[in-house]
């Protein structure tokens, strides 16, 4: 699993540090960045896109709550959904309204107790774990079903795009130049390589498997020579699992 990301936004430049410190020392957490003001957060959120915000309501320019605002209007119809830990000095119920409410995943009180903040960070890294690994199973029993090879590349590298597709499904729009490249980075190979080997299994299956769900899908494709593009297979097998 990646380590989760957290970017911490708080104008308090010793609280940052020790933050940073807590994260440093757990190998499932690292700093994605530090923020010492509203813009400065929310130009963060756009060039990181970190896992975990960790948003102090009280800073310069625009506050938390602004941001969270700017989230909701900047991120409401994407993929992109960061877990946020609000930070403040005193209660926030009747400052939030609910759509702000509905956004904030954690309300945390100043003074902080690092410990409390440890935790729950952790069970947000277990949490992710568990449903990573409930994801990939899910995978993996549609992929054994059509015929996939487990002990091939091909195999290995389906599993990796339907995952990441299960996380953004704009991924499609660029297989070739978004998908590939960022399965290689994760898998330590080359773009190429992925293209290569995901075809060969495709057209493997094809040849080999006769199941009704690849019958199905060269009848929606109107395929009539049984070879599907990559981009072809990993639409219709990402619509089956639910993530279209």
């Amino acid at each position: 699993m990646q380590p989760i990301r957290i970017l911490i936004a708080d104008d308090d430049e010793d609280f940052c540090t020790c933050i940073a410190e807590m994260i440093r020392f757990h190998p499932s957490m690292v700093l994605a960045g530090i923020a010492l003001d509203g813009d400065e957060t929310c130009r963060k959120i756009d060039q990181l896109h970190p896992d975990v915000i960790l948003l102090d309501n009280c800073m310069p320019y625009i506050d938390g709550i602004a941001v969270i605002e700017r989230i909701i209007k900047d991120y409401s119809s994407k993929e992109y959904h960061p877990v946020i830990f609000m930070i403040s000095a005193w209660n926030l119920d009747d400052v939030f309204d609910d759509s702000v409410k509905r956004r904030v995943d954690y309300v945390i009180r100043k003074p902080l107790d690092f410990q409390v903040l440890e935790g729950r960070i952790l069970r947000l890294v277990q949490r992710k774990e568990q449903e990573e690994e409930k994801q990939r199973a899910n995978i993996r029993s549609f992929l054994n079903q059509i015929g996939a090879l487990p002990h091939t590349d091909g195999y290995r590298f389906l599993q990796e795009a339907l995952f990441l597709i299960s996380h953004d499904k704009t991924m499609l729009k660029g297989v070739t130049k978004i998908l590939y490249p960022e399965i290689a980075r994760r898998l330590s190979v080359k773009p190429a390589a992925v293209d290569r080997k995901i075809q060969y299994e495709i057209e493997r299956i094809f040849t080999t498997e006769n199941t009704s769900k690849l019958q199905k899908y060269l009848v929606e494709t109107k395929e009539s020579k049984g070879k599907l593009t990559n981009k072809q297979f990993l639409t219709l097998a990402a619509r089956d699992l639910g993530y279209l």
